[in-house]
């Protein structure tokens, strides 16, 4: 995120459009022991669930919505922004991402909170084309080859800086490794984010001098090129 500059300071330098700098909180999700899940004796119900399972996404949900409660009832300047992070889920991708698709955001968007919050996921095993989106997906990265079309456009717009610029080879496969890595993290992770943050990073991006002003989506290319 190019407005956060450390775990202590986020939303920096947004002061114009009304936004004040705080820090970024970090909660964890309680872990939950099942005796029976652990010896192997938990066949999962019928739709293959196991108990374990089943608790894991209640506690995140139930954390979820904590999380929420606190950051939405707290000054920017005592939370700014939170990342929520769920160790139990580290070594399973596939149940993460569809815990949040299917039950966070789904309970997002069933009670109107997309207008007060955003969201994003991240896990040490992030992978775009497991989850096999096309489109923008809430909480997930952007498609690899949406970043290949973004790069393909930047590239023809700005040959002239592209020129003084260290070259990097932008194809397919090292564009879905990077695009990988900017939502890799040492736990799985639920990015909350203040919504009224979001838009104003817009109106201050649209406000800028055009010699100064964002190039589109330049910034999902910008955080690949970094990784290479």
């Amino acid at each position: 995120c190019p407005y956060t500059a450390s775990v202590q300071s986020a939303a920096v330098g947004l002061n114009s459009v009304g936004v004040q700098s705080g820090p970024v909180s970090i909660i964890v999700v309680g872990d939950y022991n099942n005796d029976d899940e652990k010896d192997g004796n938990d066949d999962g119900d019928k739709h293959g669930f196991s108990t374990l399972q089943k608790s894991q996404a209640i506690n995140l949900l139930y954390s979820f919505w904590s999380s929420v409660t606190y950051l939405l009832s707290s000054t920017e300047q005592i939370s700014s922004t939170i990342l929520l992070v769920d160790p139990t889920y580290d070594d399973d991708f596939t149940s993460f991402y569809k815990t949040c698709d299917d039950i966070i955001e789904s309970s997002v968007v069933a009670t109107d909170s997309t207008k007060y919050i955003g969201r994003a996921w991240f896990h040490p095993l992030y992978d775009a084309d497991i989850v096999q989106h096309t489109n923008v997906l809430p909480g997930h990265a952007i498609p690899h080859d949406m970043v290949q079309s973004f790069a393909d456009k930047l590239e023809a717009q700005q040959q002239q800086e592209r020129r003084r610029e260290k070259k990097i080879t932008l194809n397919r496969e090292n564009i879905a490794l990077a695009n990988n890595l900017v939502r890799r993290t040492p736990h799985a992770t639920v990015n909350i984010l203040r919504r009224s943050q979001l838009e104003a990073a817009s109106k201050y991006e649209r406000n800028l001098p055009e010699k100064n002003r964002i190039a589109p989506n330049s910034i999902y290319v910008r955080n690949v090129k970094k990784l290479l």
